[in-house]
């Protein structure tokens, strides 16, 4: 059993009568990413191309959404809850995309715009039309996560753990939007997620389990 398997399972029960994994100490997973993102520098160089070739992915994605959803970038966080966004997109087929905080150490703000489009229209509102989605809650961001990481290129993992994850763990731990950084995080590279080896797919399956049976 490796390190992930052995963390998983000493944090996680089963729930079987739900057919679900139900989480025993959540709060202990964020504290610990969010330590981990706090204890980096803000820029590290090593891991710079990540960010450029999560970018890359994502305007491909974007202009694809372009077609499905009328972004508007608004001055103002648009939305509290997944439910108030979908009923904008609904009735009026709208998505509006939050413009603050984007101070960034590699993406202009007109990318990290693109980020948040992607990031709300592929992940958040991931089959909305069927009642289904994911929250804002950081099972939510998981879920959102766990569903993105299938779609970009293995070199773009990192820098999507350190935005969604990463932000979404310290967010929640200090009542504030974290400093945005460039960096992998003081965390052990397998155990939690940022890179897939052949031998680590079993991990992946198993983490994938947990984060998408609590985002719903």
């Amino acid at each position: 059993m490796t390190y992930l398997q052995k963390f998983l399972a000493a944090e996680l029960q089963e729930k079987e009568a739900a057919g679900k994994l139900a989480l025993v100490s959540f709060d202990k997973y964020s504290k610990r990413v969010a330590e981990a993102y706090q204890a980096r520098p803000i820029y590290e160089e090593q891991y710079v191309n990540s960010w450029k070739v999560l970018m890359k992915n994502l305007r491909t994605m974007y202009k694809r959404l372009e077609s499905k959803f009328k972004f508007e970038f608004t001055d103002e966080d648009p939305y509290t809850s997944k439910e108030e966004m979908e009923k904008e997109v609904k009735e009026k087929g709208v998505l509006r995309i939050y413009k603050g905080h984007s101070d960034h150490q590699v993406w202009t703000p007109e990318e990290n715009w693109i980020f948040r489009s992607v990031h709300d229209a592929l992940g958040h509102l991931a089959g909305y039309e069927k009642g289904k989605g994911h929250g804002f809650s950081l099972r939510g961001e998981l879920g959102v996560y766990n569903r993105q990481v299938k779609v970009v290129s293995p070199e773009a993992r990192i820098a999507l753990f350190t935005e969604v994850v990463g932000q979404a763990c310290v967010s929640i731990a200090t009542g504030r939007f974290p400093v945005q950084k460039i960096n992998v995080g003081k965390i052990d590279e397998k155990e939690f997620l940022l890179n897939f080896p052949e031998e680590a797919k079993q991990d992946l399956k198993l983490a994938a389990r947990f984060a998408i049976a609590y985002s719903q």
